[in-house]
């Protein structure tokens, strides 16, 4: 596959941010993505990737430091039987909720219910994916939703309530700053 120079400089400013590593021409944008691989990507977005919070481990198949830190941040949580799944392909369900956790939204959402709350409140923001994904999450797919990701305001709840039978929520966007400037 070719692809256009938009998204090839999509791709190399992610790779100058150190989200990506720079694997040449040798990097297959098809190819499906891992939840360990997505982990260590927001990690890199996030500027957590080598950096150590914690020394607890908390899953039985992955020690990787990433992903402890990423839990600690409560960003990542677990499949089953204290188990990560690292090798697993990684569904698009699974990559909104990281994305609109890494932007501060964890809390309301977990408020109001699960994973449809994640996927209704990202296409508000904005951030869902621009196409209905029934298969693989590709690298490319991760590409153009990090760019994204990275662009948008952190939140911070300010005010939940309810009236009329309706519940609100007010957010505050972080000092106005996108995800890679907090």
């Amino acid at each position: 596959n070719s692809y256009d120079n938009e998204f090839i400089n999509k791709y190399n400013l992610l790779v100058n941010l150190d989200v990506f590593e720079n694997n040449g021409n040798q990097t297959t944008f098809s190819d499906g993505v891992t939840r360990l691989e997505f982990a260590k990507y927001l990690a890199g977005l996030l500027g957590v990737k080598n950096q150590k919070f914690t020394d607890k481990v908390y899953f039985n198949d992955t020690t990787e430091t990433y992903v402890n830190n990423l839990v600690e941040m409560k960003i990542v949580s677990g499949c089953s039987d204290g188990k990560f799944e690292p090798d697993r392909f990684i569904t698009s369900d699974e990559v909104i909720v990281m994305s609109m956790r890494a932007l501060g939204y964890r809390d309301y959402i977990e408020t109001r219910g699960g994973t449809y709350e994640y996927l209704a409140e990202a296409k508000k923001t904005g951030l869902g994916f621009s196409k209905d994904f029934s298969g693989v999450v590709t690298l490319k797919d991760v590409v153009e939703l990090l760019y994204v990701l990275m662009n948008k305001p952190v939140m911070q709840v300010v005010a939940i309530g309810s009236a009329e039978g309706s519940s609100y929520v007010n957010y505050s966007d972080v000092k106005g700053k996108s995800l890679i400037e907090v």
